[in-house]
């Protein structure tokens, strides 16, 4: 059974009621269902269907793969660990069809080759569920301008789709439209790239309703790239910092957010609930409670 609960709003419009997602995301269930075993289905950044077709996966038991291509519709793909990853002494759940894998997601590669890295349903789930605790809230209007073909973007619409009410996603090119949304009080929460939130200060520096929508946001979430330390300050002279975290591709993403009820400048925040940190050897090591993340895989298109 599909639980589903969220709006989409694209560009500020409403683009797929939630009964009508519901439809959807059961029409995918029934046909990803019908998927090889050992096949996952790879999605593409598209809006709005995004949703419900990783709601569907997830009741159908099948992977999705995040961000392996430039197309945005469908495509099923082979997935095997590769022989380099490491298989935990006691498999467990990851014997079942696609090995329990709920996502994979390419990094970035910023620090070497991309590689795909696979997380199981258990730390997709806690990660919703931990990120909402330390946040403190769930249920809301979540803003996104990221794309979804992304981890962190994933992690917001994850969010959305695990506690409901409404999903927006901006294009990076409709930053007009989202100035609007932020203007009319649309919106409860904006996670975007840093030059995305100067773009949306200089805009509320000249227009007092954006600076009020700006202000009244329950999360100002910023990633992807570098906070400049002068862009943090200046958000904090306008009354309304910016809340930096860690994060990385392997990690889930998320590690720690600077929330809004413990903000200290110029940190990252503290660690998601059960996420402990420690420093080895100068290297920063993550690890969660739950799940299982393989940073190796190989995976085939289907023919």
């Amino acid at each position: 059974m599909i639980t589903y609960r969220c709006d989409i709003f694209v560009n500020g419009d409403i683009s797929l009621p939630r009964d009508r997602g519901r439809e959807l995301a059961a029409t995918f269930a029934d046909s990803l269902e019908r998927l090889p075993v050992g096949y996952a289905v790879r999605v593409g950044p598209s809006a709005p269907e995004y949703v419900p077709l990783i709601s569907a996966a997830e009741a159908a038991g099948r992977a999705v793969l995040v961000g392996s291509g430039t197309a945005d519709e469908p495509v099923a793909v082979e997935l095997a660990l590769g022989a380099e990853a490491p298989m935990p002494a006691d498999p467990g759940p990851l014997l079942d069809p696609v090995f329990g894998i709920g996502a994979g997601f390419w990094t970035s590669g910023t620090t070497g080759n991309p590689r795909l890295v696979l997380h199981t349903y258990q730390a997709l789930s806690y990660q919703a569920e931990a990120t909402a605790s330390l946040l403190r809230f769930s249920s809301v209007r979540w803003g996104v301008s990221l794309p979804l073909d992304h981890a962190y973007g994933y992690s917001v619409a994850n969010l959305a789709r695990t506690f409901g009410s409404e999903l927006h996603w901006f294009s990076p090119t409709s930053t007009k439209k989202l100035a609007r949304s932020l203007a009319a009080g649309e919106l409860d929460t904006l996670d975007t790239i840093p030059r995305m939130w100067k773009f949306i200060l200089d805009l509320a520096r000249r227009d007092p309703a954006v600076m009020r929508g700006l202000r009244g946001l329950l999360l100002r979430g910023v990633g992807g790239q570098l906070l400049a330390p002068n862009l943090a300050l200046a958000f904090e002279q306008a009354d309304a910092p910016l809340n930096d975290g860690y994060g990385l591709t392997e990690a889930g993403p998320n590690v720690a957010i600077n929330v809004s009820a413990s903000y200290e400048s110029g940190s990252v925040g503290r660690p998601l609930p059960g996420t402990e940190l420690r420093v080895v050897e100068g290297e920063l090591l993550s690890e969660k409670p739950v799940g299982l993340s393989v940073a190796m895989a190989k995976w085939a298109c289907m023919q």
